[in-house]
């Protein structure tokens, strides 16, 4: 495969176009093409930027970032519409976007990296790292023992998605040691490894594990062995920088007037970037270490190596075209962003798709899907090979289920007792401390969309939003699907958020 070339400014948009807002223009403002371009190529990008405003306008989003490569170079970038609300700050290539989950892939680099250089074994017990580590579990006595890395980073541990402290609803104070240290009060939703469960508890405390064995703070790790190495110049989880940076991309929520800015979740989520820095991860991600880089070839390996019936390799995730290919790809959002970044070895196509809204479902990854249909339309990306299958490991969840035989055995904790009486109720959850009103936010965090949770008697035992639960210590509730209803705190959870009974 050819190596990296460096791509040349040809041109600046100089058109305005309309915006999604009345009377306002939508700048493409700064477009960049890599050199001897086909003239077919340069009408497909003229008229991807025409489908980016028409995306942003359709879904009033005020700022998208775009990258298009190959596994050679960056083909096309651009940016379009403003950061912030005063529309005074321009979106480019090089503006930093919060990308969310997309984060998760590069604390998977950082676990490769660390596993490269000898510290860490991906299939070694986390006890081994963290020796006081602890977690509840009513199916294991010793989970401790069972996890390892790669189930943390392959979503098979059997975490919840949220920590007690600082998660999605609750953000703001606590630092990422102290957001790690609450995991120790969580219960697993399964037995580990037997079942896929998103969960942005694993990332969290795969990354921390990373900042124990490099004996240093878990940002510096990741400017040092991931950022730096790959050439992503602007990309940061430093708290610092990225609040000195006033010309990044502001997030955009409804109901809210400011979007935080920081997280806890360093790992998980923590990561600012640019679509020009990604465009750069994604050239590399598509040669597989022949355009250089910091991993070997091994690494590469493991990290598309999935358990049997897994949708996760080490920090990616796989979907398939309509052939049976393989993609592999990473999506992020809340705070205020929607992100998405794709890349496609058969066609040896990259994309990467960052707004500044999370007032949209999937408005970003159809753009993204769009493209690239339209690419292979075109007959300008065309698959070379078949990648219907990647590695797996020796761990098998084809046959995964929920915890139905964990009930049956244990009914008479599901049977109505009056003491539960005083549980029964409608409980509000709040983001931030502001009621969660807007139902895609909800949804996506698996909440019930209206943002209540009721709990009621049914069918002779308890229930939340009407699935049976059993009592596992006094006030201590288990749904079938494993997730935790805790009322023996002064403020009520459901999977670790707090509630407000109304």
């Amino acid at each position: 495969m050819a190596g990296l070339s460096r791509f040349a400014v040809v041109a600046v948009l100089s058109v305005a176009f309309a915006s999604c807002g009345a009377g306002a223009k939508l700048p493409g403002n700064g477009e960049f093409r890599a050199e001897r371009l086909s003239p077919a190529y340069r009408a497909f990008f003229d008229d991807a930027a025409r489908s980016a405003i028409s995306t942003m306008r359709r879904n009033r989003i005020p700022g998208l970032s775009i990258a298009v490569v190959d596994e050679a170079q960056t083909l096309w970038e651009d940016g379009f519409g403003y950061g912030d609300r005063a529309r005074t700050v321009p979106i480019t290539p090089d503006t930093r976007f919060s990308i969310q989950s997309m984060s998760k892939t590069f604390t998977g680099m950082a676990v490769l990296a660390a596993m490269q250089d000898g510290l860490l074994d991906l299939d070694e017990p986390v006890a081994t790292y963290l020796p006081e580590f602890t977690v509840h579990s009513v199916f294991d006595t010793n989970p401790m023992q069972k996890i390892t890395l790669r189930l943390l980073m392959t979503h098979l541990a059997g975490f919840t998605h949220e920590a007690p402290v600082g998660n999605n609803f609750t953000p703001a104070t606590p630092t990422f040691d102290q957001h790690v240290a609450s995991i120790s009060d969580t219960w697993l939703r399964y037995p580990v490894g037997a079942r896929e469960s998103y969960s942005n508890l694993g990332i969290d405390l795969a990354g921390y594990i990373v900042e124990t064995v490099r004996r240093r703070p878990f940002s510096s790790v990741m400017r040092d062995t991931v950022f730096t190495p790959f050439g992503m110049d602007r990309t940061t989880d430093e708290d610092p920088v990225i609040l000195a940076d006033s010309k990044r991309a502001e997030g955009h929520t409804p109901g809210m007037a400011a979007v935080p800015v920081i997280t806890p979740m360093l790992a998980s989520g923590g990561v600012w970037s640019t679509a020009h820095d990604i465009g750069r991860f994604l050239v590399q991600m598509l040669g597989e270490g022949e355009n250089g880089g910091p991993l070997t070839p091994s690494s590469y390996v493991a990290m598309r190596t999935s358990a049997n019936g897994g949708s996760f390799g080490i920090g990616v995730a796989y979907r398939r075209m309509e052939n049976n290919d393989l993609v592999l790809n990473h999506a992020g959002g809340g705070f205020g962003f929607r992100t998405v970044m794709e890349w496609y070895p058969t066609l040896g196509i990259g994309i990467v798709v960052l707004t500044n809204s999370a007032n949209h479902d999937s408005a970003h990854i159809d753009l993204a899907h769009h493209l690239i249909a339209e690419l292979q339309k075109r007959g300008l990306a065309k698959s070379r090979f078949s990648l219907t299958s990647e590695p797996t490991s020796n761990l098998d969840i084809r046959s995964g289920a929920d915890n139905r035989e964990y009930f049956a055995a244990h009914a008479a904790q599901a049977t109505w007792r009056p003491q539960w009486s005083p549980y029964l109720g409608k409980y509000e959850i709040s983001l931030n401390g502001e009621p969660v009103w807007w139902a895609h936010l909800a949804l996506a965090a698996g909440l019930p969309s209206d943002s209540f949770l009721k709990v009621t008697k049914k069918n002779g035992g308890i229930a939340a939003d009407g699935v049976a639960m059993i009592e596992v210590e006094p006030g201590l509730f288990f749904t079938v699907d494993g997730e935790v209803l805790d009322f023996r705190g002064s403020v009520p959870t459901w999977r670790n958020i707090p509630m407000t009974r109304r």
